[in-house]
């Protein structure tokens, strides 16, 4: 995969809320399917010194009061920003630092939200099960795989349904599309580092995934490694 695309995902998903360092690694160990911390470790390391640089992230600490930048020049957010990642053997836990989308960053992640609904297609709903999977491929082609979540943002912007139920709905039928098409590899993971597992999935896992999105408040906040989407043809 593109290491452009990496970058794209990490600012999409500042998009909705700060960003703790945990779930900066693992959006990039999602991305680029690795699922070792040593060797994720380097690749996590580029992609921080790429959004601090350009100016898209700044980095700090957040408490009860919300966030707080470190407010230091760019190379020494760097140092210690290395120290801590290399300082670590494992994979990191919950809580500091955490990343925070400057104004810049936010434009440039809305700029990558626009351009995707450029390829969306029309909000008029309810698709045809044929528009609906040729859409899915039209997505996955341009890349090596994506988690679900992103896939779950597109309809919710792109296609700009309604309200909640008429999202589920949407979500639902993708994924029964999804896991009954021969193409398409479906993969459902555990973030790295908590007993990690990949397992295949296919249609009878249906039931399932449906009563796990069922309990996701908000789906504009699901995990982003519930499900890997990918075609068979460009693994």
């Amino acid at each position: 995969m593109a290491f452009e695309v990496v970058i794209e995902e990490v600012l999409v998903y500042g998009l909705d809320d700060w960003v703790m360092l945990s779930a900066f690694t693992s959006v990039v160990s999602s991305e680029l399917g690795i699922n070792d911390w040593l060797t994720v470790r380097p690749h996590v390391l580029t992609v921080m010194r790429t959004v601090l640089a350009e100016g898209w992230y700044e980095v700090g600490n957040v408490g009860e009061d919300g966030f707080h930048s470190w407010r230091l020049p760019l190379e020494d957010s760097l140092q210690r920003l290395e120290a801590e990642v290399l300082s670590l053997e494992s994979w990191p836990h919950m809580g500091d630092p955490w990343f925070n989308l400057t104004p810049a960053g936010q434009e440039e992640a809305e700029r990558i939200v626009r351009r995707t609904m450029e390829w969306l297609p029309p909000p008029a709903l309810p698709l045809t099960a044929q528009e609906l999977l040729d859409w899915l491929r039209s997505y996955l082609a341009r890349g090596d795989g994506y988690p679900l979540r992103s896939i779950v943002l597109g309809v919710l912007r792109g296609m700009k349904v309604r309200t909640d139920a008429d999202a589920r709905e949407m979500i639902d039928r993708i994924l029964r599309e999804l896991l009954s098409d021969p193409d398409i590899q479906v993969k459902m993971e555990t973030p790295p580092g908590s007993g990690s597992f990949r397992v295949n999935l296919a249609a009878p896992a249906l039931p399932a995934m449906r009563e796990q999105l069922s309990a996701i408040p908000d789906l504009e906040h699901m995990p982003d490694l519930f499900l890997l989407i990918r075609l068979k043809t460009i693994v």
